[in-house]
């Protein structure tokens, strides 16, 4: 009988096993498991984990309509725009009559700045269902994005007609009269939405946010005030009514506040990250890092506070800290975007750019929308001399995020190193755009527009700098220059001296003032205005630069060497000061100790090219011919259009019967660099000698000549062109100029020994 009971749950329980194992293999099934998977993760912040199980549901039915809407909610949270739209696209392929979604996609357009295709996504919803409120919202928000303010209008009043007690409707009705500056009207509107639930938290923030925009900064405060009466833990209204205490100057009672949001909610992200980026936002870096250090001890599971911790060290160059901290988030969270992109940034702050370009592209593999990591690898590309793909991979970020200022930045600072002044323009006008405010937009459209020789607009942008923020020092140097290039001499002293009164510290203000005097050759006077400031700033680094320049244009070049060990001693990292003591050591014949401070220069940055090509240049005047090609080799694998290594490597290759024809394409592309320059005609003059096509070689030798009368050694070439085209007495007379330039040069005895080939 026990026997029989056993047998009976035996093939009960076999039989459960395989009614299990259908239902598994039930494809419905399955792609519901994956989607209420993806929504677990999804709700729990966990967003990559959430995009596999859509992924795998849509594997199982591509055409499961649910899974393709909720991968599209995943793809905005994790902020990848092209995929979150492609999704939304293909729901509204799969289910036209989803209005939803085709407002939400026109919601995204928008926010692409794509209102025209917005607004037919409202209009294909309209024509379909005339009383869609959300289709008549998106419809006037992409009518105010495209300048029709009454369009906009109209549409609000209509959905406002559809649903005239929805107080999210006179919100955004607020807001479109505020864009339009119908002020009064905005006001009411954000006063009827209040009316119509005074407990909307919402609806009091936006009426405070507008009494902010208008500086009412009272009838601001009671707004979030009331916010907070309503619901005292509103992060947002702490934040807020921070910033109006911070625009009246109130600090203190700012930081105090924040430091009540703290206290009262402390398990809310959102409010205990306040202070911390209070601070960092204020400047006060250190506070900003020693709260962030208890913030992840107090909440070791915040991973935004962990990246937000991280992300500090980083900015204060802590970064073997900010490695291992990394390090353990990438073992806890494989893959992570943001993980892997800290990654990036810390090995280019490293010098390590080829370990952070590989860092970025796992980041570009997981997450290949990210501004920050197309921001990163643009910096990166153009720390390996890769201006291309680093202009490609910044205006890629900038694609994925059009407000993202970096990315101008950086693209501004490549226009400046190419002279492309048009796309300095562009860059500094998205600057602007992005932030009215800020002076940075100004002073870079102000250097692009005295270039394209329009100083009156140079003027305007200076002077909007100026009234943004009146004690910027760089303004007023700016304008210093702009007067300097007018030769208005007076003037631009003058500003000179008003951004040194706001900024003591003003390397462009001494800079400029100091390349005034010497300009005008009032050497003297130049020297006393460096050691005055010194005396007010001994702590500086750059005007002990700046004092040695001086020194090197009187001839003082141990002064010199005195005041750019002193600029090092403060700084040793000033890549500029090391540079310019070697080129000084260079000038007073000490090659060995040149040779030296260039290779400290290699190795705070080894993708440096210009100290290999110098060392090259040393190597090959102590006669270290096989040392300088290996030198100039190097710094043509960094950067390939290195004028310097290129023409230096062609001549060494005609020196030493390399290769005649790769001699030619390296002075070629010297020539091409350097058009203007005596002595890459000289070199590519020389291989046209080699090659036997002496008309090429005359013309490009007389041009140096004419450059550099009393070079001994293009006279002497310019002879042999002549020579090769059998005009004999035009030879002679070269060959008899040269010598007496010179006649105890090495080169004298070859010169000689052609004058007596031209005699027999």
């Amino acid at each position: 009988m026990e026997g029989h009971r056993i047998r009976t749950f035996l093939i009960c329980l076999s039989a459960g096993m395989i009614l299990s194992a259908g239902c598994s293999r039930d494809p419905n099934v399955r792609k519901q498991k994956y989607l209420d998977d993806g929504n677990v993760a999804l709700n729990a912040g966990k967003y990559q984990e959430a995009c596999i199980e859509y992924q795998n549901a849509i594997q199982i039915d591509s055409k499961f309509v649910a899974a393709h809407e909720q991968l599209a909610e995943c793809f905005l949270r994790r902020e990848m725009w092209s995929a979150a739209y492609s999704e939304l696209l293909r729901v509204t392929d799969l289910d036209p009559q989803n209005f939803k979604i085709q407002v939400e996609l026109g919601n995204l357009l928008l926010a692409g700045r794509h209102p025209k295709d917005a607004q037919e996504r409202a209009l294909t919803v309209l024509n379909l269902d005339p009383a869609n409120v959300d289709a008549h919202v998106l419809s006037a928000n992409a009518d105010a994005a495209m300048g029709d303010a009454e369009s906009a209008l109209k549409e609000m009043q209509t959905a406002i007609g559809l649903t005239p007690k929805a107080p999210n409707l006179y919100l955004n009705l607020g807001r479109i009269q505020t864009d339009a500056r119908q002020f009064s009207a905005a006001e009411q509107s954000f006063q009827t939405a209040i009316q119509l639930d005074q407990k909307s938290v919402n609806s009091l923030l936006a009426m405070g946010a507008f009494y902010e925009q208008q500086r009412r900064y009272a009838d601001a405060e009671q707004q979030f005030q009331k916010a907070l009466q309503v619901e005292p833990k509103t992060a947002a209204a702490y934040r807020e009514l921070a910033a109006i205490y911070m625009n009246q100057n109130k600090k203190p009672d700012a930081e105090q506040l924040l430091q009540q949001a703290q206290q009262q909610m402390p398990d809310n992200p959102d409010a205990y990250r306040l202070l911390g980026d209070f601070y960092l936002a204020s400047g006060e870096f250190q506070k900003a890092l020693a709260e962030y250090v208890q913030l992840d001890k107090n909440h070791p599971k915040d991973l935004r506070v962990r990246k937000n911790y991280i992300q500090l060290l980083i900015l204060g160059n802590k970064l073997d800290q900010a490695f291992n901290l990394n390090q353990e988030l990438l073992k806890q969270h494989p893959k992570d975007p943001d993980g892997e992109v800290m990654l990036g940034q810390i090995l280019r702050l490293q010098n390590k750019p080829n370990d952070a370009a590989q860092a970025l592209d796992v980041a570009l593999s997981v997450a290949p929308e990210s501004p920050e990591a197309h921001y990163v690898l643009g910096l990166v590309m153009a720390q390996l001399g890769n201006a291309a793909r680093a202009e490609s991979e910044l205006r890629e970020a900038l694609k994925l995020r059009p407000g993202m200022v970096d990315a101008s930045k950086a693209l501004s600072t490549l226009a400046i190193q190419k002279g492309d002044f048009d796309q300095l323009h562009d860059s500094a006008q998205q600057i602007i755009a992005s932030q009215p405010g800020s002076v940075e937009g100004y002073l870079l459209e102000a250097l692009a527009l005295i270039n394209k020789r329009d100083p009156q607009g140079a003027y305007a942008n200076l002077q909007k700098a100026i009234s943004v923020a009146p004690d910027d020092a760089r303004s007023y140097a700016g304008l210093g220059e702009l007067y300097t290039l007018q030769k208005k001499y007076p003037e631009a002293q003058k500003n000179f001296e008003i951004g040194l009164q706001k900024n003591p510290r003003s390397t462009e203000g001494l800079g400029g003032e100091t390349r005034l005097l010497l300009a005008q050759k009032l050497n003297v006077q130049a020297m006393s205005r460096v050691q005055t400031q010194i005396a007010k700033v001994p702590d500086h680094a750059p005007f002990y630069l700046l004092l040695a320049q001086v020194q090197s244009a009187q001839k003082d070049l141990n002064g010199a060497e005195q005041s750019l060990q002193k600029a090092i001693s403060i700084d040793p990292n000033n890549s500029d000061a090391i540079f310019m003591l070697a080129q000084t050591q260079q000038q007073q014949g000490a090659l060995d100790k040149a040779k030296a401070s260039f290779e400290v220069l290699q190795q705070k940055n080894p993708r440096d090219p210009r100290p290999y090509a110098l060392i090259g240049m040393i190597e090959e005047a102590q006669g270290k011919w096989q040392d300088a090609q290996q030198q100039y080799q190097k710094a043509m694998a960094i950067q390939p259009d290195n004028a310097i290594a290129a023409n230096n490597l062609s001549y060494l290759l005609l020196e030493h019967n390399g290769s005649v024809d790769t001699a030619l394409t390296l002075a070629q592309t010297a020539r091409r660099l350097m058009p203007d320059s005596a002595n890459t005609a000289d070199t590519l003059a020389s291989v046209y000698l080699r090659k036997g096509n002496y008309q090429l070689a005359e013309d490009l030798l007389s041009e140096a000549v004419k450059k550099s009368p009393e070079n001994q050694s293009y006279r002497y070439h310019l002879g042999l062109a002549y020579q090769g085209m059998k005009d004999l007495a035009k030879a002679r007379a070269s060959f008899q100029k040269a010598l007496e330039l010179n006649p105890k040069s090495p080169q004298a005895d070859a010169i000689r020994k052609s004058l007596s080939e031209l005699s027999s």
